[in-house]
């Protein structure tokens, strides 16, 4: 994309829009799959181990030792997956580190909890708080500013 951050939450293609139409498609037909789980980065961010243990109990997963859920825990911590990128560890060229290794670049950059408005203008963080109160699915009531 060559436009600006505000360009780009305005884009219909990859923007704020195709965003909502995704989520709300996922909300739409959450009864279509056997079963549904919402699980949200703020979620993850605030209580990991009670989430990864809903997950496990979600998906039916035979119980493992106590240490398995600290295992997973450990592997899928920010500092971990920044240092994986950084290393390349995975060899790929869709998750090797930037060239220039400017962290903003990153795929893994900051992991803070609302972080986007960090880097949006205010009218972009109005749009998007209207854009999402007047077409974000009711299932997703903790992204709606009402």
């Amino acid at each position: 994309f060559k436009g600006s951050l505000s360009d780009f939450v305005r884009h219909r293609i990859g923007g704020l829009a195709s965003l909502v139409a995704f989520y709300n498609a996922w909300a739409a037909n959450r009864h279509v799959p056997a079963g549904f789980q919402l699980v949200t980065y703020e979620e993850m961010s605030a209580d990991p181990k009670k989430v990864l243990l809903d997950v496990v109990a979600f998906l039916g997963w035979p119980e493992r030792d106590p240490g398995f859920i600290d295992d997973i825990m450990k592997l899928g911590s920010f500092a971990n997956m920044r240092n994986l990128e950084a290393t390349n560890a995975f060899n790929n060229p869709r998750l090797r580190p930037p060239e220039d290794g400017d962290p903003e670049s990153f795929k893994v950059r900051r992991g803070k909890v609302g972080g986007f408005i960090d880097y949006l203008s205010v009218d972009d963080l109005k749009y998007v708080d209207h854009y999402l109160r007047d077409n974000l699915d009711g299932f997703y009531t903790m992204y709606r500013k009402d």
